[in-house]
């Protein structure tokens, strides 16, 4: 007899809204993340015309609404929780659908409390709904739960009969791995072929609709060929991670043209064709797709549509080639169904259930910083809970139990606390993030905005203002406007002011990733100043604050301490503090009256690459980095009695060979020798005569190539 009291439904629907919320703070996968991301990118900038992805169009068309969302509330777009929360609505709701679908055929039957109690426990907490949605961030769920109305309309003649064929059209319009169920879809239609020719005519309009905006923006040969056309050839393996019948005979990702038991060797002629895991698994899986059809169309009891249909996804995933770790997830609903409807299923249940969550999970498995309160609120209540059931007796337990079903509990409930939780969610992220933003003093500069040097070759990039993939940089929960986003393991170096005092920066790991293990350490001219403690993702910033005085090249290093898959590293507000002592470069010898040079110009205070000064090792703070051939010209200021100079090849220059020379009023007054790479650092000194012009010349001696050459530390001179 049918049950009317719908509390066991209710309960285990809000446990399963729980679960799934819960579980999407855990780590998604990254792989896919980048996908999701790509794409809302792509549509939400520009819509549907020329969208390249390989993903069918019904499920575009809900990340074309989450992209809408980001302009609508203005949240920023990033590779992040928020992304994953949004991309995942359709699955929660979808998980809601299968619940009600089990329960509608759990209250049919004679079952006692506690059996409809594990079969709704068992679909609402399901490990591998669970890991395959909320934790991996896939939504292969959504087509499932469509297929499933379609069986279900053609098993059952009832209100979703109608539109039956349209939700076969939304399976296969939002992943074309649901055509697997067509041969249990066609053998129920062949038996009841008047029922479905009364709603054809929906389905095919249901069709027209999902595919307009695409043939509004010229874009529906694009969609073919890239979801369905080329989507079969994605994975040209035998498997694809897919703990199936070829991950035993030929290993995972062996070619799927491999000759069985040949070794490596693949087919070359036709007739081997059926030789090789995608010739034998495709005729295997034809002959049990006929032997699944001529069941199905034998079917009267709606429990035995169930059955095939598992099996037939079942099959799948077992014998055809080119199957990834998650193409099993379609069976799941499917023989859930089939275990409320005929408790003898209780076995097929658990062995696909099983094999579908650990094949998932030896790829994604469940982790995440996020994670960790919610597990301990849950096991500090398990613990409170066994405590008072044994101070207090078994009847606490049944007196909470009791508690809860005397509450008003509508059929409707779940679904309202559903739209609630994700609306209050959605609020709660379009609220911005505090921002840091820094009001510089007059002797503070940021490092940012000074140009880096050269990069160590095996570090990976890096973005100034931005994090390592290119978003605001974040870091628990708090966004600076200024800093640099890296990837451990890292290491890139500034040229420092000639009067910079201290550094002042923070550092944790980017919101983006929320992993990561890394240490970060400052160098001042090749000394370790500074090394943080291991910074983890998920945890506050860390403060460091560093003596530069005297240095000339400061050198940022990431290290990863393990894996370094999300070791996203960010240095934040780095500040230069100033001496506002230091000595500079002569007034009279800023801006020379003329200048010209054969490469590029003659910069003051660094080489001419922009590098700090260095001649044989040393660093200099004040002078002129030039290029032979080179001519400075300035005027003598009327006190001056006398010209000091140093000079020298650069060390950024891996050769040249120049000559020094200066000119007063265009007249010789002194040259170097020949100064190579390498050369002691040279100095001269001559008198001076009064006003006029001194002239700063380089000559090159042959090719120019590396003629990097210094005037260090100019200066007229009162005294002679």
């Amino acid at each position: 007899m049918q049950s009317k009291d719908n509390r066991p439904f209710v309960f285990y629907a809000i446990l399963a809204i729980i679960a799934n919320l819960v579980c999407t703070l855990a780590s998604p996968y990254d792989g896919d993340q980048g996908y999701w991301f790509g794409w809302v990118t792509y549509l939400k900038d520009f819509g549907f015309q020329g969208f390249s992805g390989n993903y069918p169009p019904f499920y575009v068309e809900w990340l074309w609404v989450v992209g809408k969302i980001y302009s609508w509330t203005g949240m920023p777009l990033a590779k992040d929780y928020t992304l994953k929360f949004l991309v995942l609505w359709p699955v929660f709701f979808s998980h809601l659908i299968l619940l009600r679908l089990v329960w509608s055929e759990v209250k049919r039957r004679p079952w006692t409390q506690e059996r409809q109690g594990w079969i709704l426990g068992l679909c609402a907490l399901n490990p591998a709904l669970l890991l395959d949605g909320p934790v991996w961030g896939q939504v292969d769920i959504v087509p499932a739960v469509f297929a499933v109305l379609a069986i279900a309309g053609l098993a059952r003649r009832s209100a979703l009969t109608l539109w039956s064929p349209a939700f076969l059209v939304l399976a296969l319009l939002c992943k074309f791995q649901m055509i697997a169920i067509l041969p249990v879809y066609a053998g129920l239609a062949l038996y009841r072929w008047r029922w479905l020719l009364r709603a054809l005519p929906i389905g095919i309009a249901v069709g027209a609709l999902i595919v307009l905006p695409w043939i509004l923006f010229d874009s529906v040969s694009g969609l073919i060929d890239k979801a369905y056309l080329n989507n079969t050839s994605m994975y040209p393996y035998a498997t694809y991670n897919a703990a199936n019948i070829w991950m035993s005979l030929v290993g995972n990702v062996a070619p799927d043209n491999q000759l069985l038991f040949q070794g490596t060797k693949e087919a070359t002629e036709t007739w081997q064709f059926i030789l090789t895991p995608k010739g034998l698994g495709m005729v295997a899986f034809s002959l049990f797709s006929l032997f699944t059809f001529w069941k199905s169309w034998r079917v009267r009891k709606p429990r035995q549509a169930w059955k095939w249909s598992a099996l037939i996804l079942f099959a799948f995933f077992i014998l055809l080639p080119g199957m990834h770790e998650r193409y099993l997830l379609p069976a799941v609903p499917f023989v859930v169904l089939a275990w409320a409807t005929d408790i003898r299923r209780g076995f097929l249940f658990l062995v696909i259930t099983l094999v579908c969550a650990l094949n998932i999970a030896q790829v994604n498995g469940l982790n995440g910083e996020w994670l960790w309160m919610p597990l301990s609120l849950f096991g500090v209540v398990v613990f409170f809970l066994m405590v008072g059931k044994e101070v207090l007796g078994g009847g606490f337990l049944r007196r909470i139990r009791q508690a809860f079903v005397a509450l008003p509990a509508p059929i409707w409930l779940p679904e309202g606390i559903l739209i609630l939780s994700l609306s209050g969610m959605l609020i709660y992220q379009a609220i911005p993030p505090p921002s840091f933003e820094l009001n510089l003093g007059e002797n503070q500069l940021l490092l940012t905005s000074i140009p880096p040097l050269n990069m160590q070759p095996e570090s990976r990039k890096f973005n100034i203002n931005r994090s390592y993939d290119n978003q605001p940089l974040q870091v628990n929960g708090r966004v600076f406007k200024d800093g640099i986003g890296t990837h451990a393991p890292s290491s890139f170096s500034f040229p420092l002011p000639m009067n910079s005092d201290s550094l002042y920066v923070m550092i944790g790991i980017d919101d983006e990733a929320k992993q990561g293990k890394v240490e970060f350490i400052i160098w001042v001219d090749g000394v370790q100043k500074w090394t943080s403690e291991p910074a983890n993702g998920g945890e506050e910033y860390q403060l460091a604050m560093v003596s530069v005085a005297h240095g000339r090249i400061l050198t940022l290093e990431t290290r990863t301490l393990g894996p370094d898959s999300y070791d996203h590293a960010d240095w934040l507000q780095p500040v230069i503090i100033l001496d506002k002592t230091v000595r500079k470069l002569d007034s009279s010898l800023r801006n020379p009256t003329l200048s010209s040079q054969d490469y590029k110009q003659p910069a003051m205070n660094s080489s001419v690459d922009g590098n700090p000064l260095s001649v044989n090792g040393k660093m200099w703070d004040l002078g002129w980095g030039a290029h032979a051939n080179s001519r400075m010209e300035f005027s003598i200021p009327d006190t001056a009695k006398s010209f000091a100079v140093n000079f020298g090849i650069d060390d950024e220059s891996p050769g040249g060979e120049v000559q020094f020379r200066i000119e007063l009023d265009g007249v010789q007054a002194w040259k170097s020798d020949t100064i190579r790479h390498g050369s002691p650092t040279g100095f001269t000194r001559i008198p001076l005569q009064g006003e006029g012009k001194l002239a700063l010349v380089i000559d090159g001696l042959g090719s120019i190539n590396y003629d990097h050459a210094d005037w260090l530390e100019p200066q007229f001179q009162a005294q002679e």
